[in-house]
């Protein structure tokens, strides 16, 4: 039977149990229901909390999830605190043996979970474990890597070499399609849906405050992989992900936190390599002004005006004002 945690009085009791469930949740009233129904409804054999910090919302998402999901444990902030620590704060309070790191704009297929926890349990050398992730379309959705944020990788997106999985450098970070069939032991997975084993926390530690949002998965799995433990990408559990929900939200705001996380996470681990960092600079300033451009040609799109495009746009632009106004240094 699930273990569903009532937060009439916004207490958690002690019994621990062997999933515990984490949203982070910031202005996400439009998809928020979807994911809180699928797990409703995802007929797990286990037992779990749900756990679901709002950082501050001006839309909402408080009263709906109070009204309508009163076995969500929900813990409410006066201002937005961010990815990171966030998380940190709801497992300081979850019970689980397991804790599972789940954005809002999700979906879970049914026994997701349960295969998940199966799979950790039967595999102890295992610290955290990532499913297959779809797009909405059901294409296949990038969520594992090999290797770390490097100016290999930063030269993949910024030029979207990523679509040709032919290129033999692109084969040393990215996974192809048919790779992404089979269980494969990766350095590190998207954030969007990680299962992490209560022990590996423990002795990996929390996420890193510094990363605000970005980037603070990327840099525990690579504590994770210093710790020797093993992380891996599941596909026989699948999850249906939205993707960019932060970003489009605030533009103007998140797009440039992403490209200063990237910066942040390269400093954090290679701080002595700084011709490295003023190449990671040019390529994040080149990927700007593609993407600029890019957006361009969406702002008009079947003959309608795509309101985003500008916010967008405008998000980038501080992007390139950041990178030339030396802003990105610590």
């Amino acid at each position: 039977m699930n273990l569903t945690i009532q937060n009439n009085n916004n207490q958690i009791n002690n019994e621990y149990c062997d999933l515990s469930i984490i949203i982070i949740n910031w202005n996400a009233a439009d998809v928020i229901s979807n994911c809180l129904e699928s797990i409703k409804n995802a007929d797990e054999n286990i037992s779990y909390e749900t756990l679901l910090v709002d950082n501050a919302s001006t839309d909402n998402s408080i009263d709906l999830i109070r009204s309508q999901y009163p076995w969500v444990h929900l813990i409410p902030n006066c201002k937005n605190i961010g990815f990171a620590r966030a998380n940190n704060l709801a497992i300081e309070r979850a019970r689980g043996r397991y804790l599972l790191l789940l954005n809002p704009d999700t979906e879970i297929y049914p026994h997701t979970l349960t295969k998940l926890l199966n799979y950790a349990d039967n595999h102890l050398k295992i610290g955290c474990i990532g499913p297959k992730i779809l797009n909405p379309d059901y294409s296949v959705q990038r969520s594992c890597w090999r290797g770390f944020p490097d100016l290999k990788m930063a030269l993949s997106d910024a030029f979207y070499l990523w679509k040709f999985p032919n290129l033999p450098f692109i084969k040393e970070i990215e996974f192809s399609n048919e790779q992404l069939n089979n269980i494969i032991d990766v350095d590190h997975l998207l954030g969007a849906c990680i299962l992490i084993r209560r022990k590996t926390w423990d002795e990996v530690g929390e996420f890193d405050k510094k990363f605000f949002i970005f980037f603070e998965e990327t840099d525990w799995c690579y504590r994770a992989k210093l710790c020797n433990w093993r992380i891996i990408y599941y596909p026989d559990s699948i999850i249906i992900h939205l993707g960019e929900h932060s970003v489009h939200q605030k533009p103007e705001i998140n797009i440039p936190i992403y490209y200063q996380s990237y910066i942040k996470f390269y400093k954090k681990h290679h701080s002595d390599k700084w011709s490295y960092i003023f190449c990671l600079e040019i390529i994040i300033a080149l990927a700007a002004i593609i993407r600029i451009f890019l957006w361009q040609f969406r702002s008009v799109k079947d003959g309608r005006i795509n309101k985003n495009s500008h916010a967008m746009q405008r998000g980038y632009l501080k992007v390139l004002r950041n990178v030339f106004s030396k802003s990105f240094e610590e």
